[in-house]
């Protein structure tokens, strides 16, 4: 087997993926995908890999020219509609634009072309979001960008490695300016998961898979390599633009097959002796990727129903169910746990201590867990040492989640409790310093202050 110069990018993007997996902040994450958003993952990634190397094999490219110059059109504009950006769409007919100047007009038609892209350039330089915008209430541009670069630079570890694929809601979490947002976009999450290596990688691909379609196109004046370099910049436009789903990806991968030309090898290739071996472990690691992923689809079906489920008895019986076939997925700990709660009784207070312990120890990184176990231990701070507990999993927490106005309120009352006034004072204005506006922390910041004034009038 030929290894062809795209496939050297490709391969070492799916080493540094498993590397940064391995090195993750949460392993779970990264390895089957983050909960509800299972593509960021690296079981899926290899079955994304799998396809690339399969579709240039196999997919068959002349049936798309078929449908004439209204293919490229229609694909451009729903790669715009499903990422909600209709910038990405100008980006892609920009495209299309350039490449059919330079075959029809041949040598003239690269410097029209050129000087068209110049303008374009510019035009984007200044806002033009009122006719092309950048987001449409999906991403929020400098918020993920900021947030890439300050886990970049939190940590060596985070600058060659990232936090992990499928970490980046934790990282909003930990350094963005507000606790979420509605998204990301695909390119910032790559950097803050990935680090810098793996995002250089990326971008490889991108940029060796779009050269080759540029070179044919522009040099060898073949319309449908046009077409599919045009749709190649509109994705790298909606990588900058949106966040990574499932079907833009599968686009990335499919077009990238499509660049790949095993004519022109890199010199490398598989030696015959490690074939089977190679094969085998393939076959191995694909057949633990589909029993794996089995689990965490069955997992995920039990979970959806249990939220649609009315009786609470049922309910918990799903979720107990989905935490047997999937225990290292946290929500579903956290979600039984609450159930539990509910309830009320010693047995099911136990339970609920007991999932929430089980989900700080598999997600260990994540705000929520902790949260969870502080509200539990805050529910029964009657119980010995529950406040200390309670204190220590929102300290944890707030680490983690260190824009969380919720967090420090909770902090705040289980001071109160504990008599540590001034402390509980000082948590209640970092609330209010985060979110003015907050009513739980206005309200336990007023009863301090009226108790104190009521021990002045006592003379206490």
């Amino acid at each position: 087997m030929k290894i062809a110069f795209l496939d050297i990018p490709v391969i070492g993007l799916l080493l540094y993926f498993l590397l940064s997996s391995l090195f993750s902040i949460d392993r779970w994450a990264s390895f089957a995908g983050s909960f509800g958003v299972w593509h960021n993952g690296f079981f899926v990634f290899f079955i994304q890999v799998l396809w690339y190397f399969f579709a240039a094999r196999f997919v068959n490219l002349h049936w798309i020219w078929r449908f004439g110059f209204l293919l490229p059109i229609l694909a451009v504009f729903a790669l715009g509609f499903f990422t909600k950006s209709f910038a990405v769409a100008f980006l892609g007919l920009s495209a299309l634009l350039f490449f059919h100047i330079v075959r029809k007009f041949q040598g003239s038609g690269i410097l029209v072309a050129v000087i068209l892209f110049a303008i374009l350039g510019l035009l984007g330089a200044f806002p033009i979001a009122s006719i092309f915008p950048l987001r449409d209430s999906v991403v929020d541009l400098m918020n993920s960008w900021g947030i890439a670069f300050s886990s970049l630079l939190d940590s060596p570890k985070n600058f060659f490695f990232g936090t992990g694929p499928g970490t980046f809601s934790l990282d909003m979490a930990r350094y963005g300016s507000a606790p979420s947002f509605d998204g990301a976009t695909g390119f910032a999450e790559i950097l803050a998961t990935f680090g810098v290596i793996g995002f250089l990688l990326y971008v490889a691909v991108f940029v060796l898979a779009f050269l080759r379609f540029a070179f044919l196109a522009c040099l060898q004046r073949d319309r449908m390599q046009g077409f599919l370099g045009a749709l190649l910049f509109a994705v790298f436009g909606a990588y900058l633009l949106s966040p990574a789903t499932f079907p833009l990806l599968f686009l990335f991968w499919t077009l990238a097959s499509f660049a790949r030309d095993p004519s022109k090898s890199s010199g490398l290739a598989i030696p015959k002796i490690t074939k089977p071996l190679w094969k085998l472990g393939i076959f191995a690691l694909a057949g633990f990727v589909v029993f794996l992923g089995s689990r965490v689809i069955v997992a995920q079906a039990v979970y959806q129903k249990a939220k649609l489920e009315s009786n609470s008895e049922k309910r918990i019986s799903l979720l107990e169910t989905a935490v047997r076939v999937n225990p290292y997925e946290t929500a579903y700990k956290i979600q039984l746990a609450r159930l539990y709660i509910e309830i009320a009784t010693v047995p099911a207070i136990e339970n609920a201590l007991l999932q929430l312990q089980e989900a700080v120890k598999t997600g260990p990184a994540r705000s929520e867990a902790w949260e969870a176990l502080g509200m539990l231990y805050k529910a029964i701070q009657t119980a010995p040492g529950a406040k200390e507990w309670g204190v220590k999993a929102f300290e944890t927490a707030l680490t983690l989640s260190p824009k969380n106005a919720r967090l420090y309120t909770e902090l705040g009352m289980l001071y109160t409790e504990k008599e540590e006034l001034g402390l509980a004072e000082e948590y209640f204005k970092k609330a209010l310093v985060l979110s003015p506006g907050f009513l739980d922390a206005i309200f336990q910041l007023g009863r301090i202050y009226y108790n104190e004034g009521e021990k002045e009038k006592r003379g206490d």
